[in-house]
């Protein structure tokens, strides 16, 4: 707030005058702002840490993560039981139709039920995500925006 040529500018009363005024402007900031600033956290929702427990329980070998897990606990809750899991064809089919909007090709299909990896899903799916069609598909979404 000071500034270092405020000497040379002024003269010695006007001086006196600029630092009172700086010093009162001070001391009411430090007054009027102390109150705002409160010594403890509000107790705002919006400040409480995140507190959840993963639900346990559920068949063995379907609920792999926690999000899996709250899935489940809603199903049950509705009387519900999680699907078979699908083949590697159908869910081939699944994620051509999510990404792309379009079938898997007959390449497409012969590539991912002959690969044996483990990781043969994950490689699939990073192959349809770099797809131009994959683009071009949600390119219409934005567009209709």
């Amino acid at each position: 707030m000071c500034h270092s040529g405020v000497e040379r500018n002024c003269p010695g009363v006007e001086v006196v005058m600029v630092v009172r005024t700086l010093c009162r402007i001070v001391v009411v900031l430090c007054v009027v702002a102390t109150p705002l600033v409160a010594a403890e956290p509000i107790g705002f929702w919006s400040f409480q840490p995140l507190r959840f427990t993963v639900p346990r329980g559920g068949e063995s070998g379907w609920p792999s993560n926690s999000i899996d897990q709250f899935i489940l606990r809603r199903m049950e809750l509705a009387n519900l039981r999680p699907s078979a899991r699908a083949d590697d064809e159908k869910l081939l089919r699944r994620v051509c139709f999510d990404l792309l909007g379009l079938p898997p090709t007959s390449g497409q299909r012969e590539l991912f039920l002959s690969d044996r990896r483990p990781d043969a899903w994950s490689r699939l799916v990073e192959r349809l995500l770099a797809d131009p069609h994959m683009g071009e598909r949600w390119g219409r979404h934005w567009l209709d925006v």
